[in-house]
């Protein structure tokens, strides 16, 4: 079984909330869409909180070193 003390001190916790879900009767196509959707979503957080200030901040200060 999957919940031995030898498993899960070697299993990543994160495969064994995939795995639980699995049992739950989601499908594997459900999860890693899932999982990709929250990827993507992260990264557009990501490029639109640098698209701002820090975007401008870091672009001034390498015309600083170059001038």
């Amino acid at each position: 079984m999957l919940t031995s003390s030898a498993t899960t001190s070697t299993t990543p916790h994160a495969v064994l909330r995939h795995y639980q879900l699995y049992l739950n009767g989601f499908s594997r196509f459900w999860i890693f869409s899932c999982c990709g959707g929250l990827c993507l979503a992260l990264s557009a957080a990501l490029g639109i909180i640098w698209w701002g200030g820090p975007n401008r901040r870091l672009r001034a200060e390498y015309q600083d070193g170059q001038g």
